[in-house]
């Protein structure tokens, strides 16, 4: 009976344990064995290099973030901490994405078919590492994972509060420890015209830039009337797009129409309805204000979809049309038209 205390502490670490292993990684792997035994990486941790994949440097320098310790490439087999990334045949049935974590006495090894499903290996294996970066004890175990689903995307709204280039890409790298794989970049709005167009430049001198923004409870109405602002340059958006491509991370451009298009009635009162100066909008409601459906706007957003898409070598670009006021369009001849 005497040993009774040490068999339920014994038992509760187990559990602690496997149950730590079961929910310290986010999202849930398909499948995880624990195994009994825990792998100490020492102070001479090395890394297998392979010029098929260039994301053993993504790891290498998350690795050095978190441990402070650095990861040697080394073609040896002759050490215990060692990190191998290999090619894997596709399980039948698998995504691209698919991947395989094992640790175990001899190391640690990703394997996968595709580089984005080593990349994906590598983010699972980094929240490990950070959940045991004081001690740098790994629990024996293996992944056998693929993503749920295979679009996975977040939303950034830029228009309303503006993010320059470097928040931008520590969001994408938020984005990437989490496995998302769609960056939903909100770029125009009421509240601001954010992407540079080369054809009409006074979308980001005018529409870029608002005389206040509302501040503390909607319903109060209250601006605190400082200039506010920013824009992104087209090789901005080519260092961004590029930036998360090295995170297997696709970026969805979203330009509003025909609604959300103060900001470039502002710059262009004359792709509007009432062809009236306008401002950039400084409240975070929608504007009555459209592109009015007529000639000269159909060529002013052709050319800006023109501009976009030569930006972003995807097959995505998203146009929203959501939250149109139908008074401009109630309003206008050619409007009415186009109704019948």
């Amino acid at each position: 009976m005497k040993h009774l205390p040490f068999f339920f502490l014994f038992a509760a670490f187990a559990v602690s344990t496997f149950t730590f292993a079961q929910n310290s990684f986010i999202p849930q792997p398909q499948q995880l064995e624990l195994k009994k035994g825990t792998l100490v990486l020492g102070n001479k941790i090395t890394i297998n290099p392979d010029p098929n994949f260039p994301e053993i440097d993504y790891l290498m320098k998350q690795f050095k973030s978190i441990t402070g310790k650095n990861l040697t490439k080394t073609t040896s087999n002759n050490f215990d901490n060692t990190i191998n990334i290999i090619y894997l045949a596709a399980p039948q049935n698998s995504s691209e994405e698919y991947y395989e974590l094992d640790i175990n006495q001899n190391g640690i090894s990703i394997a996968a078919p595709t580089n984005r499903g080593i990349f994906l290996g590598i983010q699972t294996l980094l929240q490990l590492i950070e959940e045991h970066k004081k001690d740098l004890k790994l629990p024996y175990l293996k992944i056998k994972d693929e993503p749920k689903f295979a679009y996975r995307g977040m939303h950034l709204d830029v228009c309303r509060h503006f993010f320059t280039v470097d928040e931008v890409k520590n969001y994408l790298d938020y984005l990437a420890a989490y496995k998302y794989n769609k960056f939903h970049w909100h770029l125009t709005d009421d509240q601001g015209w954010r992407i540079e167009i080369k054809k009409y430049p006074k979308l980001t001198k005018v529409g870029a830039w608002r005389n206040g923004s509302q501040v503390g409870a909607y319903s109060d109405m209250k601006f605190d009337d400082k200039k506010y602002g920013g824009f992104y340059t087209q090789e901005q958006i080519k260092e961004v797009v590029a930036y998360a491509a090295k995170l297997h991370i696709d970026v969805i451009p979203e330009i509003e129409m025909p609604g959300h298009a103060q900001a470039a009635l502002a710059a262009y009162p004359n792709f509007g309805c009432t062809n009236e100066k306008l401002e950039v909008w400084k409240t975070w409601g929608v504007s009555e204000d459209i592109f009015c459906p007529k000639e000269e706007t159909f060529q002013f957003l052709q050319d800006v979809m023109d501009e976009v898409i030569a930006l972003f070598p995807y097959i995505n670009v998203h146009i929203r049309d959501d939250e149109v006021s139908k008074k401009r369009l109630k309003e206008n001849s050619f409007a009415v038209i186009l109704r019948f």
